[in-house]
């Protein structure tokens, strides 16, 4: 079977991978990118995000917000679309945008798939080949260029973009495909963690709390050391803790959560 050529292909349909086509076939003529998913559909993780209302930006996010050992790379990306430019983005392509609380940005519809849906409709304007329900089985180096096989076919491509995301959200086909993608061209992989998630607790004191939602600070110590704090709204849950401030205490968590033990306040 004749591999399909291709300038770039971009593996993965979610919000990355949409935006990497996308800014790929506005540099290049029509028909030379292609873009393989295999969920049936585009941007499904996308669509659950914000709880469906998709808080797509941060009006005062800068790249300094963010967490980790080298972050020349989300330097970069600021510096190519920042918050500011992302509204233009939006806007361009239909979607006004509303602002709440601490600077959340999220699309006038509030519905998230209103966003998907102007993404999906923008790659097909720009001759994007959209291979939907498509799974990926290998990709390789072959000579200055890639070679992907996926249950369809095969394709060979100038520039691979591996946009698959990591492990979270299992039921929206997130099974870190990316990672054997990634160590089978020679790249190493840290241990991944959950970051960004509520935190499960061995006391069973918020299991009486299910449900109740409260504004306060919550602080991470490790010891007598306090390691993080954050304020917000707290939200109690039947093993836990949740809400936006405790997704934030989340990450430095690591791999001894057990370690670390978490004060409120509730009149901060």
């Amino acid at each position: 079977m004749k591999a399909e050529g291709y300038r770039v292909a971009v593996i993965g349909g979610g919000a990355a991978g949409m935006m990497a086509a996308l800014s790929a076939a506005r540099l290049l003529p029509e028909g030379k990118v292609v873009l393989l998913e295999k969920n049936p559909g585009l941007g499904r993780k996308l669509n659950a995000t914000g709880n469906g209302r998709c808080n797509f930006s941060n009006r005062y996010c800068r790249w300094q917000d963010y967490g980790g050992k080298d972050l020349s790379l989300v330097r970069s990306a600021f510096e190519h679309l920042n918050p500011a430019e992302t509204t233009a983005l939006f806007e361009e392509l239909g979607i006004l945008s509303r602002e709440e609380s601490e600077g959340r940005l999220y699309p006038y519809s509030e519905q998230a798939t209103s966003v998907t849906e102007a993404l999906h409709e923008e790659l097909k304007a720009k001759g994007v080949s959209l291979r939907l329900g498509t799974e990926v089985i290998s990709v390789s180096k072959q000579g200055n260029g890639f070679h992907i096989e996926s249950g369809e076919g095969f394709i060979e491509a100038d520039v691979l973009i591996i946009a698959t995301g990591g492990k979270a959200g299992h039921r929206f086909g997130s099974t870190g495909d990316g990672y054997g993608f990634a160590k089978g061209f020679g790249h190493t992989l840290e241990r991944p963690l959950p970051a960004l998630v509520r935190i499960v607790t061995e006391d069973t004191f918020a299991g009486r709390l299910k449900g109740v939602r409260a504004k306060g600070s919550v602080s991470l110590a490790k010891g007598h050391e306090i390691i993080a704090a954050e304020e917000g709204e707290i939200q109690f849950t039947e093993d836990g803790l949740s809400g936006i401030c405790v997704f934030d205490l989340s990450r430095y968590l690591g791999e001894e959560p057990a370690a670390y033990h978490i004060r409120i306040d509730l009149f901060p």
